[in-house]
């Protein structure tokens, strides 16, 4: 008896882990960006609400590199980012009405919460804002121009 409540409270910690984690978040879509040379696809999060954008991946201890965070904008389309409580890098696009990368921020690094946090926003207004591991952009040879596809 013991050992099955020794096992039942392993397998809660887990899980409850995994759910910290987001291992198991519903969440997600897929999008594929297509650059000049290649198409990458990517599982990300989506940020709909105005909680979610307000955490976005603050929190998580890293992110795949397949995976990020896609926020869909605000009307007016010009919206701040910082990297408050952040525990990794992030490369950070913004994506415009016809879903073309308009701005690239790569290799941001994490702002302690202590610290007044620089913010980082479109020239234009923009759709979306992507959030992806650190060193993306540039190994996939992202560029201003370049599409972004949500896949069925």
């Amino acid at each position: 008896m013991k050992v099955a409540l020794f096992i039942l409270l392993i397998l809660t910690i887990i899980f409850g882990a995994l759910y910290k984690l987001e291992v198991f978040s519903s969440n997600q879509i897929k999008i594929k960006i297509e650059t000049a040379n290649a198409a990458k696809k990517f599982k990300v999060w989506l940020a709909d609400s105005e909680e979610e954008k307000i955490k976005g991946l603050s929190g998580k201890f890293r992110i795949k590199d397949n995976a990020g965070m896609l926020f869909i904008l605000d009307e007016n389309g010009i919206n701040d980012f910082w990297m408050k409580d952040m525990r990794f890098k992030i490369d950070l696009l913004f994506i415009d009405k016809n879903n073309r990368v308009a701005e690239i921020y790569e290799q941001l690094e994490a702002c302690r919460a202590d610290f007044i946090c620089p913010t980082y926003s479109p020239a234009e207004p923009a759709n979306y804002a992507l959030e992806l591991k650190a060193g993306r952009v540039s190994k996939l040879g992202v560029k201003i121009g370049d599409l972004m596809k949500v896949e069925d």
